[in-house]
């Protein structure tokens, strides 16, 4: 393991997202390995199918590595804006 992956994986969300919104792959790893299986799990309630739900939750990831810069931690936690942005997908 990268010593800039463990270096990330011990920041807190907040801190990563900068480093997402500069095309950091280290920090855009460990977010989804943190908020993946939630996003998956909701994009799935929300469209009812396996594969759509998988292309759902692409999206948006790939939708957060393009824009992460536009996370505001005054509006909330990283979980839920990224939790909106899969809804929003779905």
């Amino acid at each position: 393991m990268a010593v800039r992956r463990v270096k990330a994986e011990r920041l807190a969300d907040e801190e990563l997202m900068p480093l997402v919104g500069r095309k950091d792959p280290e920090a855009f790893e460990v977010l989804y390995d943190r908020h993946g299986g939630v996003a998956y799990s909701l994009a799935y309630r929300i469209v009812g199918d396996r594969a759509a739900a998988e292309e759902v939750t692409q999206e948006a990831f790939i939708s957060i590595w393009r824009s992460g810069a536009r996370f505001d931690s005054t509006r909330g936690s990283v979980r839920s804006w990224l939790l909106s942005v899969v809804r929003n997908r779905a």
